[in-house]
């Protein structure tokens, strides 16, 4: 069950939101005059059986998956819709006032790449980007208020993870979006990303000391050797110089070990792969733990 804070947050974007449909109920569901419809090459789902219009842009998906895990579309595909509406490619047309942009982070999340999988979300990373998002880091403060004007939970631990990540005058006053819009987070998201990076960083010191913890493998060849050179591991991490003092503590630390690092490569081949398993089991660990540490509940995580 989501906590008092996140509903406060989410009813209150989701009441905007439904007062701005019912405003516009007949200009989001009538045709676009005059428009001709751009299919989105991220978000079109051949076999899918409903195409969501925004700013010009196509997306196409599954109105079924789609309302079960929001609110606002339940409620929206609940509108009888009349006889002569839009159609293309044999699936009704619903015209929704959103930026494209942002209808593309939502569907991305929820139709390509599922952001409570942790190794989904590890393979984006690696190239780069957040599986909330194709564009900048940024774009995770635009995820999160999705998150929150859908009441879909599943995207928050991850978007607010990402936004702990960006710089702290981002955090706090946002950005200025294409269109001329700023993009930012809620004052409550805003205390919950600046109160999650002490966490982060604590995180990342106590997995350095699981990972590197001078006890050797079982089948270790050569155990004084890698005694040394774990403690030697261990000493370069956790140091008074702030080598860990940052919020990165989901960062996959086998690319660092074999980047170079004598003290690694000096360990036998059964300490070598000892040292990767710990590192898997903190990287679990930790994102196990994502929602608790972001401030947030998130049914069914990792399931």
């Amino acid at each position: 069950m989501a906590s008092r804070e996140d509903s406060e947050i989410a009813s209150e974007r989701r009441k905007r939101t439904h007062a701005n449909y019912r405003d516009n109920l007949k200009d989001i569901l009538k045709p676009l005059a005059g428009g001709v419809l751009k299919r989105d090459r991220v978000v079109w789902f051949e076999d899918g059986n409903i195409v969501l219009q925004a700013g010009g842009v196509a997306f196409r998906v599954y109105q079924g998956f789609l309302a079960m895990h929001s609110e606002v579309f339940a409620g929206m595909f609940s509108v009888p819709q009349p006889k002569s509406a839009e159609q293309l490619d044999g699936s009704p047309v619903i015209h929704l006032v959103d930026h494209p942009d942002d209808l593309r982070h939502l569907l991305s999340a929820l139709f390509i790449n599922k952001s409570e999988n942790l190794y989904v979300w590890a393979r984006a990373d690696v190239d780069k980007a957040s599986p909330l998002m194709t564009h900048k880091r940024r774009d995770a403060i635009a995820a999160v208020n999705i998150g929150r004007l859908t009441g879909i939970a599943s995207i928050l631990p991850v978007a607010l993870y990402m936004c702990c990540q960006l710089e702290t005058e981002i955090i706090v006053n946002g950005f200025k979006r294409r269109d001329g819009r700023r993009e930012q987070l809620a004052p409550k998201d805003i205390m919950r990303c600046l109160n999650a990076r002490k966490t982060l960083v604590h995180d990342n010191v106590v997995s350095a000391t699981r990972i590197f913890a001078p006890v050797t493998s079982g089948g270790c060849t050569s155990p004084k050797t890698c005694t040394v050179s774990l403690v030697d591991l261990l000493h370069g991490q956790v140091r008074y110089d702030g080598a860990l003092n940052d919020y990165r503590c989901l960062e996959d630390w086998v690319p660092f070990l074999h980047f170079d690092n004598p003290n690694y490569l000096a360990l036998c081949d059964d300490c070598q792969l000892l040292v990767q398993g710990r590192a898997a089991d903190e990287r679990e660990r930790l994102w196990f733990r994502l929602p608790y540490t972001m401030g947030v509940e998130v049914d069914d995580w990792m399931e």
